[in-house]
Order: C-alpha cells, then structure tokens, then sequence
C-alpha cells in the first residue's frame, strides 16, 4: 500500500559487506514532516510481507545510475546548483507568479508572522513623526558623510557589485556554491524591486522631505499619477531580500548572515536618517524584503539534495534526502 504525497522524500539506503545485509535492506524508511510513504505487500489474508528482494535491487540500481561512488561516499550535504540559463531566467516568471498568490497558501503560522508584522509596521505609523524629529536633531556631519557615501549606494550600486562580483567569482574560479548564491541573491533582489515599486504605485506616500511642514498621513492611492513613492523602502526591501537569501544559503557559516542582516538594518536605519522615508516605511520594506527573499529561497532548497553519512548495527551507508 503506498500511501504519502509527492513533496519530498527521505531515502536511506544501507550498504554493508556482511551477509545477509540486503535481506534487511526492506527495513528503510521513507519519511519526513511532510510526507510519510509506507510501502508493504499484503497477501489474501491481509497480512503484511516485506519488500521483496526485487524491489530492493532496484532501489540499488536507481541509487547507483544517480550518484557514482565519490558522491556516495560524500559526507557533505550537497547543494543543488544552478547556473544562468534558460530554465533560470524562466523561474523569474514562476516564482513571481508564485509571490503574487503566496497569501493564499498561507498556513496559520504564516498569517501570524504577517500580523505580527502588520502591527509592528502601525505601531510605527504612529511614530511616524517621533522618530523623525529626533533623527533630525541628532545628525551630524560624520554621519552625513557615512549614509551618503556608504550606506545610501549600498542598497544600489554597491549591492549590484556585491552580487555580480560573486557571480563572476563562481564563474572564474569555477565555484559553483558561490555562482548559486549570487544567482539566487539576484533573483530575490530583482524580483523584490519589481513588487516594490508596484507597492509604491498602489499607496503612493508622501517621502517627509517633500514638503514643508513633512505629512506622513499623505496617502495618494493608485490614482495619484506616480508622484510619491515612500511605501515601501526600496533600498531596504532589497537589502533584506539580499540579506536573507545570503543568510539562509550559508546558513551553516553564521557570521554570513549576521553581517547580511546588520548591514541591511544600518540601510534601513540611514534612510529615516537622511529624511527619505518614515520609520513605518523601512519596517515594511524589510518585511517585504525578508517575506521575497524567504520565498526565492525556500524555492530552491525544496529542489536540493542532500547526502549523509548512515551507520548502524546493520552496516554503513549513506541517507539521501532529496526533496522533489
């Protein structure tokens, strides 16, 4: 009886010179928090046998037509690399698509990070004005010089650099962990923009530098003919998306991410400094960022595979995770 759905799989497979292992080879497990398959034959008096012997070898084959034996012996996880093609250029389209409709397979979980950050985003709505008197009163000619000539190109050019100069990287040294991980940046920082300047174009917020006195009530709507554009940051939401791809993809490599996620909230941060936005703007924009960047990513790591060392009473082997 099989039972499961197709989400992903967790395959363990036992490798051993003592005899009789493959006779035990019917004890493996396919299984995870998504799925659970349950493979059994059951006879005319409905009692369960073990996979046979055939199965089992086929099982084998497929293993050994789909990894040679340094793969198999491998004792890292292995990432599932991409590279600028066609199928790359045409998952842009897909994963759009799938921002677009994310809403609505969201579970409860997800509903509660959106109002959580729902109500973060008003409660500085209504501090709007606070924070902004006190940036104003506390700016200095250092710091002017930091957001203008760091902070302020970073979340523009300087990001560009940093994404295209790890791509061409990966590309010379032929370091195809470091090409995925720009390629997946980019996307995410692309894809981001793109649903940041529609955000923009739907609320169409007054910036607080754009008049005198500043109105951070100042909505014009989708019909306003593009004139304002303070919702959402764009310089944050991209740097967040930049930040939590970087963050997620070497997550292994903590410091990665903690740089990523620091340098995106100093941009954040220099942006309601240099009086280009309200406060309410940059929290939303590194929601918006964070939520793309999560999306582009958790995308590709349900494609990947992963190889572990396995061992028991049994023999010695390897557990492959490969998630379709």
């Amino acid at each position: 009886m099989l039972l499961g759905k197709c989400t992903s799989c967790l395959f363990t497979f036992i490798f051993s010179h003592k005899k009789n292992t493959l006779n035990r080879f019917s004890d493996f497990i396919i299984s995870n928090r998504i799925l659970h398959f349950n493979y059994n034959i059951e006879d005319d008096h409905n009692s369960p046998k073990k996979i046979s012997v055939f199965w089992e070898r086929i099982f084998i084959l497929l293993v050994l037509l789909l990894f040679n034996s340094q793969l198999l012996h491998s004792q890292q996880t292995e990432n599932q690399y991409i590279s600028l093609n066609k199928d790359y250029v045409v998952s842009y389209f897909a994963d759009a698509g799938d921002i677009a409709i994310a809403p609505l397979r969201w579970k409860k979980n997800q509903w509660i990070g959106f109002a959580a950050f729902t109500g973060v985003t008003l409660l500085a709505y209504s501090q709007d004005e606070v924070i902004r008197d006190y940036f104003r009163r506390n700016q200095t000619e250092t710091k002017d010089k930091i957001t203008k000539n760091f902070l302020d190109p970073l979340g523009t050019v300087y990001l560009a650099g940093v994404v295209g100069g790890m791509y061409i990287y990966g590309l010379v040294a032929k370091n195809d962990e470091t090409e995925t991980a720009a390629l997946l940046t980019g996307k995410a920082v692309i894809l981001t923009g793109g649903y940041t300047l529609l955000v923009k174009s739907l609320f169409q917020r007054e910036r607080p530098n754009a008049s005198n006195p500043p109105d951070p009530r100042s909505w014009g709507g989708p019909f306003d003919g593009f004139h304002h554009n303070s919702f959402v940051s764009g310089h944050t939401s991209v740097t967040f998306a930049a930040a939590t791809v970087l963050g997620a993809y070497y997550k292994d490599r903590k410091w990665v991410g903690i740089m990523a996620f620091s340098l995106a909230s100093l941009v954040a941060v220099s942006r309601v400094y240099d009086d280009k936005h309200w406060v309410s703007d940059v929290v939303a924009g590194a929601a918006l960022g964070y939520s793309i960047g999560r999306l582009v990513y958790n995308k590709h790591e349900k494609k990947s595979l992963s190889i572990k060392p396995y061992g028991s009473i049994y023999g010695k082997g390897v557990t492959l995770n490969w998630s379709l």
